[in-house]
């Protein structure tokens, strides 16, 4: 089996990465340097982390984006992915 076709994208919402110990620890030393080597494999499939950094800093997170090679371009929509609607409320209509 080419393992290569059966990766699975796994999301990770790393908040607070524009930190020291969220930049270098978390995001540069662990989370990158697990996609850098291709992921990890897992029962016949590779277990690739999908990052999605949240910072306070608009102007560190962008970059932490060029730095990283990590991100979505500095929109706002990025964790959309992420969230599943269960409840809404739209009174007064």
């Amino acid at each position: 089996m080419n393992m290569k076709n059966n990766t699975r994208k796994i999301g990770i919402i790393m908040n607070g990465v524009t930190g020291r110990m969220g930049k270098n620890q978390h995001l540069l030393r662990s989370v990158k340097a697990i996609m850098d080597e291709g992921g990890i494999p897992c029962r016949g499939e590779i277990i690739m982390p999908d990052p999605v950094l949240l910072g306070r800093n608009r102007g560190k997170l962008e970059e932490l984006v060029e730095e990283s090679g990590i991100g979505r371009e500095g929109s706002r929509y990025g964790i959309d992915d992420y969230i599943e609607i269960k409840y809404l409320c739209m009174g007064g209509l």
